[in-house]
């Protein structure tokens, strides 16, 4: 009985320190009252986007995630007729614009915490790199979530799961308390 006991000991202890390493895998950033966390392989620019609320990068320069939140009230005092639909369509159709041979997959529509989004991806080949896009765009009833990331091909294909992460943590942020 007491070889269980240390066997469920050790179990427990090495449980534990793998969850350790995983949370020291991620680091976390609130923004306008949301919670983002990205893979700690990513840090903070400015370089990328003068309207973004958060820019990343990876420290090779391959790997990149740009989130804006505007105010609806700001965004429809310019076209107050345009909705989610068409502002994915501007950042589809900017990205699709400087990419050779794109190919476009989605968009698939979005629900979480009773709130709409919608998501599309994008590959294509840009000064003879193969890129891969991922456009998310997520709203409540005070903002719209405007998240892009891009990396190359084979580079996306391994490190994608792990850049869903910051999707899903945005996801979990919007919260019906939040909306006005």
């Amino acid at each position: 009985m007491k070889k269980w006991g240390i066997l469920l000991l050790v179990g427990l202890a090495v449980s534990m320190y793998c969850c350790t390493l995983f949370l020291d895998d991620y680091q976390s950033v609130t923004i306008k009252g949301y919670e983002v966390t990205y893979p700690s392989f990513l840090s903070e620019t400015d370089r990328l986007s003068e309207n973004a609320d958060l820019q990343l990068q990876d420290v090779q320069g391959d790997i990149y995630a740009v989130l804006r939140i505007s105010h609806w009230d700001s965004l429809r005092s310019n076209k107050p007729e345009e909705d989610l639909n068409d502002y994915f369509e501007f950042y589809l159709d900017n990205i699709y614009k400087e990419l050779e041979g794109p190919i476009i997959s989605g968009p698939d529509s979005l629900f979480t915490n009773g709130f709409e989004g919608i998501e599309g991806q994008l590959s294509g080949s840009y000064k003879g790199n193969q890129l891969h896009h991922r456009i998310t765009l997520l709203q409540d009833s005070t903002y719209l979530f405007q998240f892009l990331q891009w990396a190359p091909d084979p580079i996306w294909e391994n490190k994608k799961e792990e850049l869903s992460v910051m999707i899903d943590s945005l996801h979990a942020s919007i919260k019906p308390e939040n909306s006005n």
